[in-house]
């Protein structure tokens, strides 16, 4: 009897373990890229600019087993993958695909941007900068975007941050407001169909 109720205990446990062990997996490899990106970065810092853009890129896309691209002395990165494709960039301009018809906050400064490209979606990420309250900052997005068409979706509200969700044709999103050190980020995250 003992040992039946010990069989079913561990059949029990086995779905678990491997559901635990494929998150491992998952976790690990989105550990790997990160930190792949991220080394690359600090690499071409200390550096100085002593190794060239195509060098590096060779030495990631090797390590990384796909195609990795550092340009612009590490200011663009892209990976380029069985999955999809991926970006990021520290160079101050939109990425291809922004919408021309989103509002931009006048006079915030683009501090950075990624995107994502899978089978049939594309993501989008653009993040700015200003000294403008958070107050003034949303309510300009929320005139723009009713004024453009765009549907205003959802509001959340925290103490050091707002949202604002958003749709318009065949593009979702959000626009989220975030306070620190006298500073307001701006973040748009954009997902096209």
């Amino acid at each position: 009897m003992e040992d039946k109720l010990e069989d079913k205990k561990e059949k029990r446990e086995e779905p678990k373990k491997k559901s635990n062990k494929l998150l491992m997996i998952f976790l690990s490899v989105l550990a790997v890229l990160v930190l792949v990106g991220f080394a690359a970065r600090v690499l071409w810092r200390s550096l100085g600019g002593k190794i060239s853009s195509k060098f590096l890129s060779l030495f990631l896309s090797k390590t990384a087993g796909e195609n990795v691209k550092v340009e612009n002395d590490g200011k663009k990165i892209s990976f380029d993958g069985k999955g999809g494709q991926f970006s990021y960039s520290a160079e101050g301009k939109l990425p291809d695909g922004f919408p021309s018809d989103f509002p931009i906050y006048p006079g915030a400064k683009l501090t950075s941007s990624w995107t994502t490209t899978g089978e049939d979606s594309k993501g989008i990420s653009v993040v700015w900068e200003t000294t403008d309250s958070v107050t003034q900052v949303k309510l300009f997005y929320k005139d723009k975007l009713t004024a453009g068409g765009w549907k205003i979706d959802n509001e959340l509200a925290q103490e050091t941050m707002q949202t604002i969700s958003f749709e318009k044709d065949k593009t979702s999103g959000f626009v989220g407001l975030a306070e620190s050190n006298g500073k307001l980020t701006i973040s748009v995250t954009l997902g096209i169909k």
